[in-house]
């Protein structure tokens, strides 16, 4: 795997302490040719004055945060390889980039000029106050089991139906918690793992099952579902899908192994949610 960082003298994005979106295009060039249009288009849905511009101003008014989350970056990126290897007994061919994004996510796992690549993006890390070594390393792991899925399954899969898109995401989100906790020594995400999250969600496990089961249906696009996202909750819990995603992934290795599964078509995922709930 290759490691980069790209935060260093990010004030020089800011006029004035003003951010300049055209310094940043030039910035994300340099980054990685081509880069800018995509991380553009995928933060098109959001209003960027309202939803964007806070937390990049959050970071140039935090630089100190940003020099230390670097130096954590690179002390935990050390051993990360070897963990895996002695894990999984396989490798994983990635980039791993710790950028100033548009608010695209603390954790953004995507195919780019014919590398895969985990995009880490300082100013929701820092919003979300993902900063420090615990949560920095789940994270990490986190988008290490998608490329995990990517190398050894399938990660991406286009569907017209948003309810198939949802299920599919509950499946790939499973199993990226699974391979965090399960597969990389049992790390789990003390944000989302505290007792209280992990036993309000479990005592209303059945409940959940049938509601995103129904809500596939009508609820199921990305500002109306209510699973996935520090923006949205379930019955006052954020990031539920996450839960219910690795409960699902934790039954299906009850019949297959995990590397078996990496690679379900959409039809038998939904033959074998339905099981799930029936369970």
């Amino acid at each position: 795997m290759i490691y980069k960082s790209e935060v260093a003298n990010l004030e020089k994005l800011f006029i004035n302490g003003v951010f300049s979106i055209e310094k940043w295009k030039v910035y994300i060039e340099n980054v990685l040719p081509g880069l800018g249009k995509l991380v553009l288009n995928d933060s098109s849905g959001y209003d960027f004055k309202k939803d964007i511009l806070p937390i990049i101003n959050n970071v140039y008014n935090n630089q100190e945060r940003v020099n230390k989350l670097e130096k954590l970056y690179h002390e935990l990126l050390k051993n990360v390889d070897e963990r895996i290897k002695l894990k999984t007994g396989r490798n994983l061919q990635c980039e791993i980039i710790l950028y100033l994004g548009l608010g695209n996510g603390a954790g953004w796992v995507t195919e780019h000029d014919g590398k895969t690549l985990i995009l880490l993006g300082i100013e929701k890390i820092l919003e979300l106050n993902l900063d420090n070594s615990v949560k920095m390393m789940e994270l990490i792991y986190h988008e290490l089991g998608h490329v995990y899925q990517s190398q050894y399954g399938i990660l991406n899969r286009e569907f017209e139906d948003n309810s198939d898109k949802l299920l599919w995401q509950l499946y790939i989100e499973g199993i990226a918690v699974y391979f965090q906790r399960s597969i990389i020594g049992g790390i789990t995400n003390s944000q989302k793992d505290s007792n209280l999250w992990r036993k309000g969600l479990g005592k209303m496990l059945p409940q959940l099952k049938e509601d995103f089961k129904k809500d596939m249906y009508i609820l199921n696009d990305r500002f109306t579902q209510r699973y996935f996202g520090d923006w949205v909750l379930y019955n006052g819990y954020s990031d539920a899908g996450y839960f219910l995603g690795e409960k699902f992934i934790t039954y299906l290795c009850k019949k297959r192994r995990f590397n078996d599964i990496l690679d379900l078509n959409i039809e038998d995922i939904k033959t074998e949610y339905d099981n799930f709930c029936n369970n």
